[in-house]
């Protein structure tokens, strides 16, 4: 941002815009004083688009984004088809015979964009009637040819429903004053005609008409809002009202936010990170739109929803960003980043503060103050490039008098979408994986063509002292067979351009885990400790098996086991594929030794080791001894092209350091164990040597840490674990995790999930340390007893939906 407004100037006391310009406030100024609701709508609605109307034209930071609106309205004017008979409003966007309905929504964005540079306070362009007069022919030939209530839907619905009537509705606004009245009543009529329910979504005579849901609902009733609020329509008003509470209700099936922190869009799509933020988005406007007028929306699931806010979206955030791994086929997209996706869920949490309660506002500023503090100035500023409605606010958060929040460690599951998380001191590692219910990746409008393995256990790290691993050009430039974290048969694939969502899930139902330790709040979904596991099938290939994560403390540990078949090429575990910078890039340590020249791009090796370092990384530590391990260091080129085909042909270039343990071509029954531990030393490396392997099989998969007290499996059968005296045993398909805190206050932890959801009671059978212990905390589906040192619990799991069931003893 500029000197005015930087994050390090906020923080060092920068002061809003003027007295009067308050952005939370949801009334017009006295100047401009609506007359009646339908007014004070619209003029909340221009507040929200453009901010308020007393924006100081000489703030510095006002000054730099309204010259960037005039250098846009400057490059759509002369784009402008001047021609009698014209096929279209810009020469680029032929509206005529249109077949892609996305020339739809570009052409109203290109008018979006006159609109801002007129209505924007202190600019070139501001209240010119000259452009007003060019966006005026515009609307009107957009009308003619395109947006009119004889016109049927064409090629993907969104562009009708709401990428184009989202924009027409800004537009309208920001040209409201100076708009001919027939005009406006035709394009409205348009908005009507295209969404004459916002609870639906396609045509009425449509086969493929459907309720709306989540992110998609959500958008449809702003439209629904504007244009009632153009045609001073209350039942309109009224359709959004009564449709947005089942956008924001909490649901256990299909699209939006789950009791687990799930968010799911098109059915089976992790998608917190993209329509979720969308989603939010539009919460915020939606609801702020019609607070305090006669269509505010007073339901119960409004509450449900803010607080569900933190673990569905919050929990998510590092730095700024959430990551790609809830952002689907938005990872293909340039525009769009794990930084943008972030950047987008903080300014929504700004906008929904006002609407909460004291404690949660005070605490969601908090948090992003704390998330822009720790953003790296090299990689991002989240403060850069506001637009103009966003400056205040973030303002507000970086004042001297709000408390920055840093989220402490954690570790959490959201079973409905197969995702697990741990958040650390300096990093924060997330699994994604994909169950039968759940999509392995997502293409959609010609978008993410190489995604076959985004869904196979990919470990998405990020680092606080090395941030923007995924944006960057990572998604264009990466080997899509060398994803981090995945067991792959390396046979080539063919660009997917599309398909049926079902053809996209995973294989099997055996994906989950649970967790365990800090907190005992049913139901549980977050702990100090997380294990999780996946059945998993390489994307059109029949190699399968079974893979395990265990999520502890200062590091994570990952399993595979009966890794069998595939075809005529290797089949390849990935320990790493880091992005690293292309000068000065960081080089290996193998068993304590630096390698020479492994910074150098072109460099390679097959290495047997048991240690392994990467500089401004961490540590690798080979579980089951030496193993023969092949590293690299590669430039990579590729185009955004080649991942969209709506992508840049521009060719990019990163550097990229990768760990490849080989099983070689149609392996039977081979496995991999390894322990990543990030941020250490080279010469620290060897000193991690506490985790014990007790089995890694098809049929268990279990590791034991006696320095952190923890033990944890999966029975991917009926079976018995042992280490030392420490023995469970489960008689159900099941993973357990086992907490022995030997401190002062002296506690065992019990907790069991069944990630299948075909398992209905599960017996489990521990060993206890040495002593009378009493059981202190149980849930309600754990019946436990204590005999002889052993603890018998039966646990329910029958309709959990993969939910961890926890116990805790104390000494009786």
């Amino acid at each position: 941002m500029s000197p005015a407004f930087s994050r390090r100037a906020a923080l060092a006391g920068g002061t809003g815009l003027c007295a009067a310009a308050a952005l939370g406030s949801l009334s017009p100024s006295p100047a401009h004083a609506a007359d009646d609701e339908f007014d004070a709508i619209r003029e909340r609605f221009r507040t929200q688009v453009i901010g308020p109307r007393d924006l100081d034209p000489a703030d510095e930071d006002v000054r730099v984004r309204v010259a960037a609106y005039d250098e846009a309205a400057d490059a759509a004017l002369a784009r402008v088809d001047k021609s009698v008979d014209r096929p279209g409003v810009f020469t680029d966007l032929v509206l005529r015979g249109a077949t892609d309905s996305a020339i739809v929504t570009q052409t109203v964005a290109g008018l979006q964009t006159m609109a801002f540079a007129y209505a924007a306070p202190g600019g070139r362009h501001h209240g010119s009637a000259a452009l007003a007069e060019v966006a005026i022919d515009g609307l009107r030939t957009l009308h003619a040819l395109a947006y009119n209530v004889d016109q049927a839907e064409y090629d993907n619905w969104w562009d009708w429903e709401i990428g184009s009537a989202d924009r027409l509705g800004q537009t309208l606004t920001l040209l409201y004053e100076v708009l001919p009245a027939d005009l406006l009543e035709d394009l409205v009529a348009g908005m009507y005609h295209f969404v004459p329910d916002p609870a639906w979504m396609y045509p009425p005579d449509d086969p493929r008409h459907k309720p709306s849901t989540a992110a998609n609902l959500a958008k449809t009733c702003q439209v629904a809002i504007t244009s009632g609020f153009f045609k001073r329509d209350g039942d309109r008003i009224g359709q959004a009202r009564t449709s947005f509470p089942d956008a924001i209700a909490v649901v256990t099936e299909g699209d939006g936010i789950h009791p687990d922190g799930s968010f799911l869009q098109h059915g089976i799509v992790a998608y917190n990170g993209s329509y979720g933020a969308t989603f939010l988005m539009g919460c915020a406007d939606v609801l702020p739109l019609l607070a305090g007028t006669s269509w505010e929306i007073d339901d119960p699931r409004v509450d449900a929803f803010h607080a569900a806010i933190d673990k569905t979206f919050v929990a998510w955030i590092d730095a700024a960003a959430i990551s790609g791994s809830l952002r689907g086929r938005s990872v293909a997209v340039s525009s769009t980043g794990d930084l943008v996706a972030g950047r987008t869920i903080m300014t929504a949490l700004l906008k929904l503060a006002p609407g909460v309660d004291t404690d949660t506002a005070a605490r969601w500023r908090g948090l992003v103050k704390g998330w822009v503090q720790a953003c790296d100035p090299a990689v991002t500023d989240p403060t850069d490039d506001l637009p103009l409605p966003q400056i205040d606010l973030y303002r507000e958060a970086l004042a001297d008098d709000v408390t920055p929040v840093v989220p402490g460690p954690e570790a959490r599951t959201f079973p409905d979408m197969d995702r697990v998380l741990a958040r650390r001191d300096g990093w924060q590692v997330n699994v994604a994986m994909a169950s039968n219910r759940t999509a392995r990746f997502e293409v959609m409008q010609r978008d993410n063509l190489h995604p076959w393995h985004q869904g196979s256990g990919m470990v998405w790290l990020t680092l606080d002292d090395h941030q923007g691993q995924y944006d960057d050009a990572f998604w264009p430039t990466v080997d899509p067979y060398r994803l981090p974290g995945t067991t792959i048969d390396t046979q080539p694939q063919d660009d997917i351009r599309g398909g049926k969502m079902d053809s996209f899930r995973g294989a099997f139902a055996e994906v989950g885990g649970c967790v365990i330790g800090d907190e005992f709040t049913s139901p549980h979904q977050r702990g100090s400790h997380a294990i999780w596991s996946g059945r998993h099938t390489s994307w059109k290939s029949d190699l399968t098996g079974r893979h395990a994560w265990f999520l502890l403390t200062d590091s994570y540990v990952c399993l595979g086991a009966g890794i069998t078949g595939g075809g005529d090429h290797p089949v390849q575990t990935v320990l790493e594929n880091r992005k690293v910078p292309m000068v000065d890039s960081p080089a290996w340590t193998i068993d304590g030794q630096p390698r020479t020249g492994s910074s150098v791009d072109g460099w390679s090796a097959a290495v047997r080791a048991e240690h392994l370092h990467l500089g401004a990384t961490g540590g690798y530590v080979l579980l089951d001894g030496p193993q023969t391990v092949r590293l690299s260091r590669t430039d990579r080129s590729g185009r955004w092209a080649d991942i969209s085909e709506r992508g840049s042909t521009t060719e990019l270039t990163r550097a990229y350091q990768t760990a490849v343990l080989d099983h070689g071509v149609r392996p039977t029954n081979a496995s991999y164990a390894y322990q990543v531990v990030p941020g250490i030393r080279a010469d620290e490396v060897p000193s991690h040597n506490d985790v014990v392997v007790i089995d890694n099989s098809a049929s268990v998969q279990a590791i034991s840490v006696p320095r952190e007290g923890f033990l944890g499996g999966h029975f991917h059968q009926p079976g018995t674990i042992r280490h030392g005296r420490r023995l469970v045993t489960a008689d159900q398909p099941c993973a357990v995790a086992v907490l022995e805190n030997p401190g002062r206050t002296r506690t065992v932890e019990l907790s069991v999930a069944d990630g299948s959801r075909t398992v209905r009671q599960v017996r489990v059978e521990c060993a206890l340390p040495p002593g009378d212990w009493q059981v202190a905390e149980q849930d309600d589906s754990v019946r436990a007893t204590v005999t002889d040192g052993t603890l018998t619990a039966t646990v329910s799991t029958g309709d959990s939906r993969g939910a961890s069931h926890r116990l805790r003893l104390t000494p009786a």
